[in-house]
């Protein structure tokens, strides 16, 4: 059992990475609360699976921000960009709580306030994920890859699961609160976390304005730009693996993941409780929970495709 378990060495040995993982978990606990939530309370509003789904309209934002996100995590320090996002989607997390309390009931606000927070994880998503191999060395990478696979395994699966039993218990606007104080253990993670500047450019300068007949030249300022989004999809393109690699994680979100008929399935069969309703989210998750949670031998795959292939 010992050589299947996940390997905890680079949370027991890397402050900063045990900060971060505890607090992402938490975070992401409260996160998955609050989706819950959006999706019983559109339901609730509308008795419609459309309605439902339309949430996932977000995926717009999320590919042309996200692709953005990364040429701006080129060129910013990382920490302090999600510092400034996990604080922009604490405040929404506060606005959608604030709209349930209010009993504003306006399916149009929570389809703004989703957009908003896609576009905030969108820039926040590429620069958090340098962090990892920033704080553990490269023997360790791997299994800290995996602990935190893990701990987004265990949000799909008891996320949901406790937000329905909340919802069900305290009415689904202690969901949204839950979330927004459950910021507040990933902001001091970062925090605490060192500067995560990015590496300085290798080669390119360019001349100070005002000081061309001076002789010195100063190296240029590395700015997000579409080019350079353009540039790192000219890169994957001509790489076969990643090309393959995205497009199977496109198919399965797109395609794997039927949330968007699971109120109408539980109002039809299961009584339409949301406990019942956060259990069918979390099944979800018991694949990925198990595989995460034997990941052991993944660190001593030769052959990382063969490995997933079988």
């Amino acid at each position: 059992m010992k050589t299947l378990l996940p390997d905890f060495s680079p949370a027991r040995e890397n402050p900063a990475f045990r900060r971060l993982l505890a607090g992402g978990l938490l975070s992401s606990l409260g996160g998955s609360m609050t989706s819950f939530a959006v999706v019983l309370q559109i339901w609730d509003g509308s008795r419609s699976s459309l309605a439902v789904g339309l949430l996932g309209l977000t995926f717009v934002p999320v590919l042309i921000i996200g692709l953005l996100g990364g040429s701006i995590a080129d060129v910013v320090d990382r920490r302090k960009l999600a510092l400034v996002t996990s604080a922009g989607l604490m405040a929404v997390s506060a606005a959608y709580a604030v709209q349930a309390y209010a009993q504003f009931g306006r399916l149009w606000l929570l389809y703004l306030l989703a957009g908003v927070q896609a576009v905030l994880q969108a820039t926040s998503a590429p620069s958090r994920r340098t962090f990892v191999p920033r704080l553990v060395p490269a023997d360790q990478l791997t299994a800290a890859i995996a602990l935190n696979t893990l701990t987004g395994r265990i949000t799909m699966l008891f996320g949901p699961a406790l937000a329905g039993v909340i919802a069900g218990a305290f009415g689904l606007r202690l969901c949204y609160a839950v979330d927004t104080v459950s910021f507040v253990a990933s902001l001091y993670a970062t925090a605490r976390l060192p500067s995560m500047r990015p590496q300085p450019p290798e080669a390119g300068t360019t001349v100070k304005p005002g000081a061309a007949g001076s002789g010195r030249a100063r190296r240029a300022a590395p700015r997000p730009s579409l080019r350079a989004t353009a540039e790192g999809l000219w890169f994957i393109g001509r790489r076969p693996v990643l090309v393959a690699a995205f497009l199977t994680d496109l198919d399965a979100m797109l395609l794997g993941l039927p949330v968007a008929i699971f109120p109408a399935l539980n109002a039809a069969h299961f009584g339409g409780r949301p406990q019942t309703l956060g259990l069918l989210n979390a099944a979800v998750g018991v694949g990925g929970l198990l595989s995460a949670a034997m990941s052991g031998p993944t660190g001593r795959v030769s052959r990382q495709g063969r490995g997933l292939g079988g």
